[in-house]
């Protein structure tokens, strides 16, 4: 098998189901309805987790976290039952709001398909709708990327409620987490859109 490459589309709806008083058990866990992402990764390979901040136009692809599966656990009393569960020695979330765009590497990539992103901005969510198996040397440039990355302790250390933002900044995109098949958490109650930001220079949008 092979590392992946996934686009979290509802990063927003899903950073902002957690507080302090319900911090949910997702960091370095995915959890997801593919039965395929399931069989597709095994233990000690790893989840390369992408999202995209709609601004400033055309927006910036941001590397959020990597996934070394220590486990994997069919629950199917879940409505995503196939969960991918961290390895936390070696798994790593990295702060987005300390980042560049991720675009160049993304189209350095060759996976395995050797089909490459040519798109920019939005349009790459398209080549990102299924998962994405990557080589060994892909897997290697995105170590070598990320090996300077900030890092966070918990992704929950980017909440909204902890970032300081700036009073003229723009709306943020809404996102309908029910047109994703994967989620972050064991239920299935991240049904209502929410807004969210990232940057400390001004709110940021996920789409």
């Amino acid at each position: 098998m092979a590392d992946c490459l996934i686009y979290w589309k509802a990063c927003s709806v899903e950073l902002n189901e957690f507080t302090s008083d319900n911090p949910g058990p997702w960091n370095l866990h995915y959890h997801s309805k593919s039965r395929h992402l399931f069989n597709q990764v095994e233990r000690g390979e790893n989840l390369w987790i992408v999202v995209f901040d709609t601004t400033p136009p055309p927006g910036d692809w941001l590397l959020i976290e990597r996934i070394s599966v220590i486990e994997k656990r069919h629950k199917p009393e879940f409505p995503r039952p196939y969960q991918i569960i961290g390895d936390p020695k070696k798994s790593v979330s990295f702060d987005i709001r300390k980042q560049g765009d991720l675009t160049p590497v993304l189209r350095k990539l060759n996976f395995v398909t050797g089909k490459k992103i040519l798109a920019s901005g939005a349009r790459i969510a398209h080549s990102l709708q299924c998962i994405r198996p990557l080589t060994t040397g892909d897997s290697a440039l995105l170590q070598q990327y990320s090996k300077n990355l900030p890092t966070v302790s918990k992704l929950s250390e980017m909440l909204p409620t902890q970032m300081q933002t700036s009073r003229n900044s723009p709306p943020s995109l809404i996102v309908d987490p029910s047109s994703s098949p994967d989620c972050r958490f064991y239920s299935s109650n991240c049904q209502l859109p929410v807004e969210t930001g990232r940057r400390s220079t001004g709110t940021r949008n996920f789409g």
